[in-house]
């Protein structure tokens, strides 16, 4: 079954975009920040927000940027929460490649 989810679906597409044109540096940090804190307001209906995976991924992907930004932002409420969140990668991956295939 497909579902509509058309804002969750536009949030993964932006996120492939920052891994993709984003370096694993200082650089990212704002990028990454601002993607977040958008990403945490996207209104799902089937699903539950991705936050974990999303974490996990960039944990994995560009582990400077993630470190970058929990020292950085560790005053910002919503980072900090965030980056206390713990996913095998492996597994962030699964899910999130079977919510791209179930999403409209």
């Amino acid at each position: 079954m497909i579902y509509r989810e058309p804002e969750l679906k536009e949030a993964l597409n932006n996120f492939d975009n920052l891994l993709i044109e984003y370096h694993d540096n200082y650089c990212a940090v704002y990028p990454y920040k601002h993607f977040l804190e958008n990403f945490v307001t996207v209104r799902t209906v089937f699903y539950k927000l991705p936050l974990s995976e999303i974490m996990a991924v960039i944990k994995h992907k560009k582990p400077n940027t993630y470190y970058l930004l929990k020292v950085n932002y560790s005053n910002n409420p919503t980072l900090h929460f965030i980056s206390k969140t713990d996913m095998n990668y492996v597994i962030a991956q699964k899910r999130l490649t079977r919510i791209r295939m179930l999403i409209k």
